[in-house]
């Protein structure tokens, strides 16, 4: 169920764009281009560290790719689909909201994208209200539900793969191991997905959007420059070890300085919260010590809700 509603959901989100995008070559045939005829880059900022938080909201957009990673568990012959879901999908991604900025450029004014939120909504009552108000209000409720789809749909893929995190974890040994209890009639990760909802509510409950995708992009992008040194660092130490994937070297090296620049970058902009979020990640150094290591110090209170969970949730591992 789970695929063919993320294939609607792609199929509307995508069918949206397409929309948005006749909108804004429509204006372009027309000879509209009033929007465009002026300087995007006057008076810009040049402040490098201040420049990351605009990277992690733009970033957060291409992040689909890293959903493709987590499921990989559950993919059919995944050394072939992989890479080609990889590299197909953001070629055609980034193609497509290159174009949709250039629809967005040409509806309306860099004013308007700059200090308005909704600019689909506002994006289809100008463009389609130049013909009577009623189709006007017409493309609002459209682009407006059109987001909703979209929201819900990357709200999905992304609980979906996030959830096989600490249910992978579990299996191997680094996460209490009643995260990786299965339900017995649906065959989902259910404590894994109870983890992530509730984490996330916690997160989301005392900042805003743009304070969440802060908090996410730099730890992400923090995790993500360890995962892509260790790349070279197991080829180097490990050359003999058998690799379903091998990945070009220089393309590691370019992925971890592009992750420096945006770990570091915003220390200088935001020390204290930066500070503050890679102290709730070190939270995670004791509860390794508490139930990874040989001593296992956790384990007993750990088997014991193991048992009581998977009666009451009617899983297994």
């Amino acid at each position: 169920f789970g695929l063919y509603m993320q294939n609607v959901f792609t199929i509307l989100k995508l069918s949206a764009l397409g929309v948005l995008i006749l909108l804004g070559f429509y204006k372009l045939c027309a000879g509209q281009t009033e929007n465009i005829g002026k300087p995007w880059f006057e008076d810009t900022i040049v402040d490098f560290p201040a420049w990351t938080t605009a990277f992690f909201a733009a970033l957060w957009s291409y992040s689909g790719w890293n959903c493709i990673n987590m499921m990989a568990g559950e993919i059919k012959n995944p050394v072939k689909t992989v890479p080609r879901a990889l590299v197909s999908t953001n070629i055609i991604m980034i193609s497509i909201y290159l174009i949709a900025n250039i629809a967005y450029h040409t509806t309306l004014p860099l004013e308007t994208l700059m200090n308005e939120r909704a600019v689909a909504m506002i994006s289809g009552r100008l463009v389609l209200g130049q013909i009577n108000s009623t189709w006007g209000r017409v493309g609002e409720i459209f682009f407006g539900l059109s987001v909703a789809i979209s929201t819900f749909g990357a709200l999905s893929s992304s609980l979906m793969g996030s959830s096989r995190l600490p249910f992978i974890a579990a299996q191997e040994d680094f996460f209490p191991r009643f995260v990786g209890l299965i339900q017995a009639k649906n065959g989902t990760p259910i404590v894994g997905l109870l983890t992530m909802g509730t984490l996330a509510t916690f997160w989301v409950w005392p900042i805003d959007l743009s304070g969440l995708i802060k908090y996410v992009g730099f730890l992400s992008w923090a995790w993500w420059g360890l995962c892509f040194a260790a790349v070279p660092g197991l080829r180097y130490t490990m050359p003999d070890y058998p690799r379903t994937f091998r990945v070009f070297l220089p393309v590691t090296f370019f992925a971890c300085l592009g992750s420096l620049y945006l770990v570091i970058g915003p220390f200088f902009d935001n020390p204290i919260p930066c500070s503050i979020w890679l102290g709730v990640a070190a939270v995670g150094v004791p509860i390794y010590y508490g139930f990874v290591d040989e001593q296992q110090k956790c384990k007993g209170w750990m088997n014991w809700l193991l048992k009581k969970l998977s009666v009451w949730l009617r899983a297994s591992l």
